[in-house]
Order: structure tokens, then C-alpha cells, then sequence
């Protein structure tokens, strides 16, 4: 416990330090959760009979610099001070689909493994479930800024400490006992309460306590809590399904990389959906 607790301090000031310090940083963050994620999915996925080391490595270095180029392309305005407009958006995804894929078409076409085609497919795999909502993050911090995206970490996090602690206390009925036995529906009403609780604080400190703001920021703590949820069980399917008990062991006592960000992959989108309601409400 108190190896996790530690790990589990250092994981989160990581995370408040470089949403707090700037775009670079941030930017800098989840490139390397990027490829920590790639790379421990392809891991799960992969065996090395037929996908190399090397293989990965390519695997991984294809998302490092689309994120790279993403990353300058959409964060560009913010250091012109004009800010983000949809047009920068499309782009970015854009510039996405027109790096990844061709080059890794090259890649599959070039690589001795003895399946390359399988290989791919979870690369491809690894690209829509860390890539794309880790990008979307991205993006959405250029939208809202450093405080409204560090309310998304927070309420993931108060998310799971709420269905911790009431599952713990009150837990009776399993939520999904086939992906995870220790998850019941009293946790994760908890763990909805909680986060609802703190979307209204947040309302108040980032919305200016509108009216608008209580809807819009109590509905989006309410869908973080549940996709938060769901994409912790999904993670759990896919564990299950290989046979795994942890995705990986990079950070002590909490398993691998994913264990730690699988709500914030399923979150991530709303994130962006947030942002664009925020901005065109606005100009109502």
C-alpha cells in the first residue's frame, strides 16, 4: 500500500505539473503516454515469434512524430495568442490519417515478420484506443486550458476514489462480475455522486456559475463518471481476454501504464465534446 500510495503521489503530480506549466509541456506528456501506451498494448496484443522488437519500435515511432506534427499544427494559434478555431482542428486529425497510414502501410510491406498484415491490424488496434482520444486531449486543452483540463483528471480520480471507498463500505451488488469482480453498483454511485459534486464546484470556479455553466459542467462530470467506467471495464475485457492480470508493471503497485489512464482514453472525446458545447454556446 504504501508503495502504491507513493507511485500514485509521484503519477499525479507528473500529471498537475505539466497540465499547470503550458502547452509544451502538456504537449511533451501525452506524447509519452502515447507511446508508453502503444507500446504496452502492441505488448499485450503481440508475442515476439511473430512481431519483433524492431517491428514495435517502428510501431511506435510512427505515432511519436504524428503527434509531434499534430501537436505544432494544433498548438501553433495558441502561441500566436488567436487561440483554437474548428479549421485548426480538422487539420490536425487530418494530418493524423495522412502520416499514419500510408507509412505504415510501407512499414507492413517492408517488415520480415512472419505476420506482418496481423501486425498492423494492432497497431491500428493501438492507434484508435490511445492515440486518437489521447490527441483529442490534446486538442481540447488548447479549447479550455490548463484549469478546465485538469478538472478532467480530477474528476477521474475522484471517480475511482469514490467508488473505492462506498464500494468498500457499501458494496453489495456486482456491476460486472465477468470483467471485474470487485466493482459493484454501489461503488459506482459513489463514485457518480462524487464527481458530480465537484463538477458543480467546478461550474462555480471555471464557469463563473452561470446558469449554463451548472448544466453544461454537472452533465459533463455525470458522463465522465460513466464513460470513466466503462472504459476502466473495457480495459478489464481486454485484459481477460489475453489472460493478463495487469497490462503491464511500469508503475509499481498500480500495473501498467494503461491500468492508470484506461478511463482517461474513454474520456477524452467528451473532453473535446465539452469544449466545442463551451465554445459554441458561447456565441449564443
Amino acid at each position: 500500500m504504501l508503495l502504491r500510495t507513493l507511485s500514485g503521489a509521484v503519477y499525479v503530480l507528473i500529471i498537475v505539473a505539466a497540465t499547470l506549466t503550458g502547452p509544451i509541456y502538456f504537449a511533451a506528456l501525452i506524447a509519452l503516454l502515447t507511446v508508453l501506451g502503444i507500446l504496452e498494448l502492441e505488448k499485450m496484443l503481440s508475442t515476439r515469434a511473430y512481431v519483433p522488437v524492431a517491428a514495435r519500435v517502428w510501431d511506435c515511432i510512427v505515432p511519436v512524430l504524428t503527434i509531434m506534427a499534430s501537436a505544432g499544427m494544433a498548438l501553433a494559434p495558441m502561441f500566436r495568442g488567436q487561440g483554437y478555431t474548428l479549421f485548426d482542428i480538422g487539420i490536425a486529425m487530418l494530418l493524423v490519417a495522412m502520416l499514419y497510414l500510408p507509412v505504415r502501410m510501407v512499414i507492413a510491406v517492408m517488415s520480415r515478420s512472419a505476420e506482418p498484415a496481423r501486425a498492423m491490424l494492432y497497431s491500428a488496434l493501438a492507434m484508435t484506443y490511445v492515440f486518437v482520444p489521447l490527441l483529442m486531449l490534446l486538442l481540447s486543452y488548447g479549447f479550455a486550458g490548463p484549469r478546465a483540463t485538469l478538472a478532467l483528471f480530477i474528476f477521474i480520480w475522484l471517480n475511482d476514489t469514490g467508488a473505492y471507498l462506498s464500494g468498500r463500505a457499501l458494496g453489495r451488488n456486482k456491476l460486472c462480475e465477468r470483467l471485474s469482480p470487485k466493482k459493484t453498483w454501489e461503488g459506482f454511485w459513489g463514485g457518480f455522486a462524487l464527481t458530480v459534486a465537484a463538477g458543480l464546484v467546478a461550474a462555480h470556479i471555471i464557469g463563473g456559475g452561470t446558469g449554463t455553466a451548472y448544466i453544461l459542467w454537472t452533465l459533463y462530470a455525470a458522463a465522465v463518471s460513466v464513460a470513466g467506467t466503462y472504459g476502466d471495464l473495457f480495459e478489464s475485457l481486454l485484459k481477460r481476454t489475453l489472460g493478463l492480470k495487469d497490462s503491464g508493471n511500469m508503475i509499481p503497485g498500480h500495473g501498467g501504464i494503461l491500468d492508470r489512464i484506461d478511463s482517461l482514453l474513454a474520456v477524452s472525446p467528451l473532453a473535446l465534446l465539452m469544449t466545442l458545447l463551451t465554445f459554441l454556446t458561447s456565441l449564443l
